[in-house]
């Protein structure tokens, strides 16, 4: 961090290596609560690398329907912002998801666990409405009444049956 002096008020959330796709060389990357801050290292032939730093406000990350724009594929990370668009690859899937999870919790406040958990609770909305249920209801139903075993116990029963 040589390179880019923090702001007083500014921290640090992500720091990492990625190489960026639009000008073709290594990034060291930083996620701070003001930017997301690019440190480009563009290498020349016999000659010292030259340092070039780009920022892009947090601010000026684009939303879609109260989703920011941050959409990670595998090893690569798309960014929209106001300024133009940044695509960062990333040396690891675990890498990126990093970034993805601390960029997304500072600009939603919601963790990764709360993301998924509204992701599987919309899930569950769409079918109980297409299917005219309340899923959690039944489920609740039946753990009330009986516990997991007996319920396989049950269904072992049912076969007996048949026979």
């Amino acid at each position: 961090m040589e390179h880019y002096q923090l702001q007083e008020q500014e921290v640090v959330l992500y720091k990492g290596e990625a190489r960026c796709v639009e000008r073709r060389c290594q990034a060291e990357v930083l996620f701070t609560n003001f930017a997301v801050v690019l440190i480009l290292k563009k290498r020349k032939l016999f000659a010292k690398a030259e340092i070039f730093v780009e920022t892009y406000p947090t601010d000026g990350i684009k939303f879609y329907k109260d989703k920011p724009q941050v959409i990670r594929k595998g090893i690569t990370v798309e960014i929209y912002t106001k300024n133009g668009e940044v695509t960062l690859e990333f040396f690891g899937s675990r890498e990126a998801k990093r970034f993805e999870n601390a960029a997304l919790e500072y600009l939603t406040d919601k963790g990764a666990l709360q993301r998924g958990l509204e992701k599987v609770k919309g899930t569950i909305d769409c079918v109980d409405n297409t299917m005219g249920i309340n899923t959690v209801g039944v489920v609740k139903d039946v753990a009330s009444k009986k516990t997991g075993l007996a319920l396989l116990g049950d269904v072992k029963n049912l076969f007996k049956r048949k026979k």
